[in-house]
């Protein structure tokens, strides 16, 4: 058995999630809605034999209430065997095959941090980062750094402008300055490139909810 975790932004129209293999059970989340406390879509291979909930059960956690619906076929998630030729847009989506982005910022390369707050645990990359889909870096990214000790694996909790200012960047811990060897994008999966062969996955009509124009969606899959 395999478990596959990621996160992708919402798309606002049906798309292929390409896993690699069709899951026994996927669970996705929406990360982004401030409306609702959360929101969860949870598929399992065994619904395909029920009429009612083939595609999925989706629930919504409010403040006072938990509110829920089965999505019959057509309407959630289904199995999706591969095989189509990528256009280059969100309909498919895949594994981020450049997850290191110290490169795709406006500027010079990203391998310095410099430590500006120890008791904010802030501070700032060296260069401009980039700040847009799909190599998106901000909140939630994983940044590895040298201080002299061996390299750390911190998490960027908050992240402002574009990251090369003092105190622009706050992490999960107060990393002293030092290399940069590593600096994730906020999405690992992510629209792949044109004239590619789709690998299995699942195709996702869900639209309301989860997969929402523009919002963090988080995922977890098993595969046996």
């Amino acid at each position: 058995m395999q478990i596959i975790r990621g996160t992708f932004q919402g798309v606002g129209a049906a798309c292929y999630l390409c896993l690699g293999g069709v899951p026994s059970k996927l669970t996705l989340w929406n990360l982004s809605d401030t409306t609702e406390i959360i929101q969860i879509l949870d598929w399992t291979k065994e619904m395909r034999t029920v009429a009612k909930s083939f595609d999925g059960n989706l629930l919504t956690f409010q403040a006072a209430a938990i509110a829920g619906s089965d999505l019959a076929a057509g309407a959630g998630i289904s199995a999706y065997e591969g095989g189509d030729t990528t256009d280059g847009t969100e309909t498919y989506l895949g594994l981020d095959r450049e997850p290191n982005k110290f490169d795709k910022g406006a500027g010079d390369p990203i391998d310095t941090w410099t430590l500006g707050n120890v008791t904010n645990k802030t501070g700032n990359l060296n260069a401009v980062a980039n700040i847009t889909y799909p190599h998106k870096v901000g909140i939630g990214s994983l940044i590895k750094i040298d201080s002299g000790a061996g390299v750390q694996t911190r998490v960027i909790t908050a992240f402002t402008s574009n990251g090369e200012a003092a105190n622009e960047v706050t992490l999960d811990y107060a990393q002293p300055s030092g290399k940069i060897t590593y600096l994730g994008g906020i999405f690992t999966f992510v629209q792949m490139t044109s004239g590619l062969v789709a690998p299995k996955g699942v195709y996702i009509q869900e639209t309301a909810a989860i997969n929402v124009d523009s919002e963090i969606v988080a995922f977890e899959a098993v595969m046996d």
